[in-house]
């Protein structure tokens, strides 16, 4: 189906026409906070790093970042993630009489929530699994790579594991036991980066992208949820397109993705397509870069619709129009 034909089926997709770009809906971000109990220069850093190691030992949330200010670098260490700022406060109050001076700040890391049942807490020097006030760190990076960052983990379906992408590998931890299992490796200096990993509806599969990063010839991958049977699913032999974003079907093994140029700044996307994990591939919506149209990279699935949105390059160079397309998931199969 080319764009032109997908655009003038209403029946089949609701089109909202926009002279700016147009945004999906931000979904609700959550305000968390925590304590900082201190802050040294990076010559210094040893004794914050002591403090860490004897608050973790006690079980107790805790991380630490490099912090540049006023061209000087410091390492802050912060403890502990809560809902209000009154509780941070009472928990602040605790650590003074341990001798700590202390203070409630906003928490900048990313929590995810497991149907109120726990939360895995992303922080730059750890990732932590968190029930109720009991923590426990799951997965720490060497000291001196906290710098080159990691994904924030993906919880499994059945919220018995979590899968991420660091330190050039993808990883699985197993929530209950924590055994940490390395399901793929960089095998040369090209291979994985900054990866984005997604579990399947069904838990069974991974999918991922392999080097997800401006001008580099990203491929989409599949493997079992073991790190078994791993396999380019999507990838251009010439490195002359990439897949630029993907998404699981919600409730088959099926991704949408969206593929495009590799190199230069003009495209902002490409064609928007579908494929099944024994390779059977659909284009849903065909770009036509040549003529200025294309898919944008973010899409999303939301209440049964795959949405998604057009860029209308003009001539002339001025602002792109854009248009915001609904589709039914049930009319692609």
């Amino acid at each position: 189906m080319t764009i032109n034909t997908a655009i003038a089926i209403a029946v089949h997709a609701t089109m909202v026409a926009l002279s700016a770009l147009p945004h999906f809906p931000a979904e609700r971000a959550d305000r968390f906070y925590t304590v900082q109990i201190l802050a040294t220069s990076i010559e210094n850093r040893q004794a914050l790093l002591s403090i860490h190691d004897s608050l973790r030992e006690k079980g107790r949330l805790v991380y630490y970042y490099p912090k540049r200010v006023n061209g000087r670098r410091y390492w802050r260490l912060r403890t502990g993630i809560f809902e209000q700022a009154a509780q941070a406060g009472t928990y602040a109050e605790m650590l003074k009489k341990e001798g700590f001076e202390c203070f409630v700040a906003r928490a900048d890391v990313a929590v995810t929530t497991f149907k109120d049942r726990f939360r895995i807490v992303t922080t730059p020097s750890g990732i932590w699994l968190a029930q109720g006030s009991s923590a426990r760190e799951l997965y720490a990076p060497a000291r001196e790579q906290i710098d080159l960052g990691y994904t924030a983990p993906r919880i499994s379906p059945d919220g018995t594991a979590i899968a991420f992408y660091a330190d050039r590998r993808i990883v699985r931890v197993t929530l209950e036991t924590g055994a940490v299992q390395i399901l793929r490796e960089a095998a040369s200096d090209d291979d994985l980066f900054h990866s984005v990993v997604r579990w399947s509806p069904d838990g069974r599969y991974i999918g991922y992208l392999d080097v997800a990063e401006w001008e580099l010839p990203t491929r989409l991958w599949i493997m079992r949820a073991d790190g078994t049977e791993n396999r380019c699913l999507v990838g251009d032999e010439t490195c002359q397109t990439k897949v630029k974003s993907f998404e699981w079907h919600p409730y088959k093994n099926r991704f949408f993705y969206v593929s495009g140029p590799t190199y230069g700044t003009v495209s902002l996307g490409g064609h928007l397509c579908c494929i099944d994990l024994d390779g059977t591939r659909r284009t849903l919506v065909e770009a036509e870069l040549r003529g200025g149209i294309e898919v944008l990279a973010e899409f999303r699935i939301a209440s049964g619709l795959l949405e998604y949105r057009i860029a209308h390059h003009n001539a002339d160079g001025k602002e792109p129009q854009y248009t915001l397309h609904k589709r039914p998931l049930s009319e692609l199969d």
